[in-house]
């Protein structure tokens, strides 16, 4: 697919999508100078090989259509971004309710502590009447 802007144009939009500026994006992505990122925001180079990678591993939210075309967004939202091939799939639970299922028993969890916790309470402060 052809790019529809500039990887200058691609790269600005997504810094300040990301609220980054040219030195804490080379940081984020591991490049131990800043070099690179000005040459494609400054000089209107091309991205060089693995920087689109790099930021992909480092923002899960990145937009991979975006960096590598210029369209769409710089960064995406939601089941979207689940969706993307830098983003591991997460293994589906049998009930996606599951979690809520258990609240009934976390509580009743918390309710014992908590009466654990005041009969200890009742005990230190009846043998500090008793001195």
């Amino acid at each position: 697919m052809a790019k529809i802007l500039s990887d200058k144009e691609i790269l600005t939009q997504f810094m300040k999508a990301v609220g980054l500026k040219a030195p804490g994006l080379a940081k984020a992505i591991g490049y131990s100078s800043n070099t690179s990122i000005y040459r494609v925001i400054d000089d209107g180079k091309d991205m060089p090989d693995g920087m689109v990678d790099r930021i992909l591993a480092k923002f899960p939210n990145a937009s991979a259509l975006f960096l590598n075309t210029g369209r769409g967004e710089p960064l995406v939202v939601g089941t979207k971004v689940t969706k993307q091939h830098n983003v591991p799939p997460t293994p589906q639970e049998d009930n996606p309710f599951k979690a809520y299922l258990e609240i009934p028993a976390r509580l009743d969890e918390i309710q014992e502590a908590q009466e654990r916790i005041e009969s200890k309470i009742d005990k230190l402060l009846s043998l500090y009447e008793n001195k």
